[in-house]
C-alpha cells in the first residue's frame, strides 16, 4: 500500500484532503514541467534537437538573448554582421563544445566572455574585426582543441594566451597584422598539429619559439618578412610533413637548418632572395616529396640555374630523388652557353665545373699567364680538381 509519512491514505470520508493534495500535485507537475523544458529557439535562429543551433538572418546585428542551456553546438552564420558579444551571454552553457562567430564584425571581446564554455573544443571567430585579446580570454577552456582566429586583425599575441590548452591541435593566425610571436607563447601546447602564421608581418622568429611542438604536421610561415632563421628552429618537429616559408625575404639558409625533418614532404621556399644552398641542406629529408625554389636569387646555382661546380650537391640530391621532386626534368641550364638549354637531369658529373687556377685557390705563387688552367668539378658529389 501506498503510504503518506507511514500512514494509510485518509478515507473517503476525510474531508478536504484531496482537493489540498490535488493542488499540491499540480503545482509539482508545473514545476517539473518548466525546469525539465528548454527555452524557446531565438526567433533570429533555428535549433535542431535543442542542442544545435543556428542564427543566419542577415540583419542581425547583435546575439539573440536566451539561447538554451543545454545547447552543445551554436553556429552564427556568415554575413550575421555581428558587432559585438554581450558580456555574460554565454553563462550557464557549460554544456557548449562548438562556437562559431566567423564572418561578422566583431571588434573585441569582453573580459571573461568564454569563462563559462569549459566544456568548448572548438570556438572560430574568423574573418571578424578583433584587433586585441585579452591575456586571459580563453584561460577557462581546458579543452580546446581548435582555434580559428584568421583574418582578423591582430597585431600582438598576449605571452601567456595559450598556457590553458595544452589539448589544441589547430591554432590559425593567418592573415592577420601580426609582427612578432612571443618567445613562449607555444610553450605548452605538446599537441598541436597545424600551426598556420602565414600572410602576417613578422620579422624575426624568435630562435625557441617552437621548442616541444613535437606533433606538428603543418607549419605555414609564408607572405611574412622573415629575413633569416634561427640555426635551431625546427629541432623538435620530426612529424612535421608540410613546411612553406615561401615569399619571405629569406637571404641565407643556416647549416642544418631541416636537420630533423625526416618525416617533411613537402617544401616550399619560393620567392625569397636565397643567393645560395648550403652543401647537404636537403640531405635529411628522405620523405621529401616537393620541393619549390622558384624566384629565387641564387647565384650559385642561377634561377634559371647556372650549371657550375657550385650545382654539384643540388644536382647528386636531384638525381637520387627524380621520382620525388616535382617538375625536375623541366630544370633547365641557362650558362655555361655550352649547357644552355639543357636539363639538370641529363648532365653528368664531369659537366659541372668551374674555371680557376692553382694560383686562385692558394695553392701555388703567382704563376705566369701561360700555366695550364684547372677545372674544379664533381666526383661523387665532392669537389675535385683535374686538368685540361
Amino acid at each position: 500500500a501506498l503510504l503518506w509519512g507511514g500512514q494509510h491514505p485518509p478515507s473517503c470520508g476525510s474531508t478536504g484532503m484531496y482537493p489540498k493534495l490535488l493542488v499540491y500535485a499540480l503545482l509539482g507537475l508545473g514545476s517539473l514541467l518548466v525546469g525539465g523544458l528548454p527555452l524557446p529557439c531565438p526567433p533570429t535562429c533555428q535549433c535542431y534537437d535543442t542542442s544545435k543551433i543556428f542564427c543566419s538572418e542577415e540583419r542581425m546585428r547583435e546575439i539573440p538573448a536566451g539561447l538554451p542551456g543545454n545547447a552543445t553546438q551554436i553556429f552564427f552564420l556568415r554575413d550575421s554582421h555581428l558587432r559585438y558579444i554581450p558580456k555574460g551571454l554565454f553563462d550557464g552553457l557549460e554544456n557548449l563544445g562548438e562556437l562559431s562567430l566567423h564572418i561578422n564584425a566583431i571588434s573585441s571581446l569582453p573580459e571573461g566572455i568564454f569563462d563559462s564554455l569549459v566544456n568548448l573544443t572548438f570556438l572560430d571567430l574568423a574573418r571578424n574585426r578583433i584587433t586585441t585579446l585579452p591575456g586571459d580570454a580563453f584561460s577557462k577552456l581546458p579543452q580546446l582543441q581548435v582555434l580559428r582566429l584568421y583574418e582578423n586583425e591582430l597585431q600582438d599575441l598576449p605571452e601567456g594566451l595559450l598556457d590553458s590548452q595544452s589539448g589544441l591541435l589547430e591554432l590559425s593566425l593567418q592573415s592577420n597584422r601580426l609582427r612578432a610571436l612571443p618567445s613562449m607563447f607555444l610553450r605548452r601546447l605538446p599537441h598541436l598539429e597545424k600551426l598556420l602564421l602565414d600572410n602576417n608581418f613578422i620579422e624575426v622568429l624568435p630562435p625557441q619559439g617552437f621548442f616541444g611542438l613535437n606533433k606538428l604536421k603543418l607549419l605555414t610561415l609564408s607572405s611574412n618578412h622573415i629575413t633569416e632563421l634561427p640555426c635551431c628552429l625546427f629541432d623538435t618537429m620530426p612529424h612535421l610533413r608540410e613546411l612553406d616559408l615561401g615569399r619571405n625575404s629569406l637571404a641565407t639558409l643556416p647549416d642544418g637548418i631541416f636537420v630533423n625533418l625526416t618525416s617533411l614532404g613537402k617544401l616550399i621556399l619560393s620567392h625569397n632572395q636565397l643567393a645560395a644552398l648550403p652543401r647537404g641542406v636537403f640531405a635529411s629529408l628522405p620523405n621529401l616529396k616537393t620541393l619549390n625554389l622558384r624566384k629565387n636569387q641564387l647565384e650559385s646555382v642561377g634561377n634559371p640555374w647556372r650549371c657550375d661546380c657550385n650545382l654539384c650537391y643540388l644536382h647528386s640530391w636531384i638525381l637520387g630523388n627524380s621520382e620525388k621532386v616535382k617538375l625536375s626534368t623541366q630544370v633547365s641550364c641557362k650558362s655555361p652557353p655550352h649547357l644552355a638549354g639543357q636539363a639538370v637531369t641529363s648532365l653528368r658529373d664531369d659537366h659541372l665545373t668551374c674555371q680557376a687556377t692553382l694560383r686562385s685557390q692558394g695553392l701555388l705563387p703567382r704563376a705566369p699567364a701561360s700555366s695550364p688552367r684547372r677545372i674544379t668539378g664533381c666526383v661523387g658529389a665532392r669537389a675535385s680538381i683535374v686538368t685540361l
